[in-house]
């Protein structure tokens, strides 16, 4: 493993350091007491840490470094320049102490090297699903954990990443409806809100404002969800870390359009952390990065780890109501109601089910369905212009659910343009 990195990080650093203002290019680099590999480590220094290259003794860099420490580090683990994200993109332990954030917490533990004891073919043979599995202590990630449960602030532009603008009259080509023209209005600029269809709990600590943190709660356990065991088919979490939960420092408000425009509205404090955990082979999907457990922040959900309360003077969910859009948003809090313009028309081509060997009822019941597709405008501000914008297509005839299948996609409109936000797609299963 070291030699790998030292080979990765000759690409970054600088080969033949010179003296003068550097950055550790390394993840985890030793400061040893004299220009040696056998020398004792007085302390380890992280990704883009500042430091002064005083002298150079061979392979080996004098430097000076926080308040009057000094030390040696090897020249190539140094470079002139800070590495940035995109640099650092195929080394998630540089990645993490570059822009420390709860997922890269976890792709990070997820590149750790496992023990040939822990792989899962060894692992399969031995655990049942629950049983618990105790990966050994790493000094670095034990660093990277301490620092996130410190808690972080997060850049939206690092954590919110849109697609390019999107002209809707190309979007909608086979359609004749159009939505009304946009103009800047609610939303500035990227970081001004951040849509649960589109993003994650990095997302939307990013766009709130919020000091994010994450605390482990439990050890890796074993899953199946395909067969009915013994076998697993995996370990929840990354590394040493099962299950973990996220706890913003300011709670963070999460908005919720309804189809009649009422807006709900409910605070966030705690969030469970799932990732790499149990997979789930059926049933609605985002078809991008979407916030865990979502349903139960809006709805007001009794997951583990999850606290949500509902703000005051907001009205409350209720069953059967229509979600249109949840939203974090930066700015001062929305109304209590928003203005919905929708929009439908026929949508043709979609071959129905054989109905052969159905009954008369289920027959009749797949005949009564009409393929629209729907367009809804939502107005947050009451300004006159659409601020989101929910498109919803039926892309076939369920053969279980005897209901369309539809896929959902939302735009946002960001200084007058429209941005895609994420999609929603139902799969026909039980």
């Amino acid at each position: 493993m070291r030699a790998a990195a030292l080979a990765l990080l000759a690409c970054f650093g600088a080969a033949h350091a010179q003296t003068g203002p550097h950055f550790i290019h390394g993840s985890w680099v030793n400061v040893r007491e004299a220009a040696a590999a056998t020398a004792r480590a007085a302390e380890q220094l992280t990704t883009n840490t500042p430091v002064d290259v005083t002298a150079r003794q061979g392979d080996w860099c004098a430097l000076r470094y926080g308040a009057g420490k000094t030390g040696f580090v090897a020249c190539n683990l140094l470079g002139a320049q800070p590495l940035t994200l995109p640099q650092a993109a195929s080394a998630p332990a540089r990645a993490f102490w570059i822009a420390p954030s709860p997922n890269r917490l976890a792709a990070y533990g997820q590149s750790l090297p496992v023990p040939a004891a822990l792989r899962q073919d060894v692992l399969v043979k031995t655990v049942q699903a629950g049983e618990t599995v105790r990966f050994p202590a790493v000094a670095e990630f034990e660093a990277a954990k301490k620092r996130m449960k410190a808690g972080v602030m997060l850049d939206p532009a690092l954590e919110l990443k849109r697609p390019a603008a999107v002209d809707m009259a190309a979007v909608l080509q086979p359609y004749r409806i159009r939505p009304a023209a946009i103009r800047p209005s609610l939303f500035r600029t990227q970081a001004s809100v951040a849509l649960l269809s589109e993003t994650d709990a990095d997302g939307i600590a990013a766009v709130a404002g919020s000091k994010v943190s994450l605390t482990p709660t439990g050890l890796p356990a074993g899953w199946f969800s395909r067969h009915n065991g013994p076998e697993i088919e995996g370990l929840t979490g990354f590394w040493d870390v099962g299950r973990a939960e996220l706890a913003f420092d300011v709670p963070v408000p999460v908005y919720t359009v309804m189809a009649n425009g009422l807006v709900s509205a409910v605070s966030l404090r705690r969030l469970p952390f799932e990732f790499g955990g149990e997979g789930h082979y059926c049933g609605a999907q985002y078809l991008g990065k979407s916030l865990p457990y979502a349903g139960e922040v809006v709805w007001g959900g009794s997951a583990d780890g999850l606290e949500v309360a509902p703000l005051r003077g907001y009205p409350a969910l209720k069953d059967g109501s229509e979600a249109l859009v949840s939203l974090a948003f930066a700015g001062k809090p929305l109304a209590p109601s928003a203005k919905v313009r929708t929009q439908s028309e026929p949508v043709k081509g979609l071959k129905p089910p054989d109905v052969g060997d159905m009954s008369a009822e289920i027959v009749a019941r797949v005949k009564s369905l009409k393929p629209r597709l729907v367009l809804r405008e939502i107005d947050l501000d009451a300004d006159g212009v659409a601020d989101v914008l929910q498109i919803e297509a039926p892309i076939e005839y369920g053969q279980i659910s005897l209901d369309f299948v539809l896929k959902r996609s939302w735009y946002v409109n960001i200084n007058g343009q429209w941005f895609p936000a994420g999609e929603w797609q139902d799969q026909d299963c039980t």
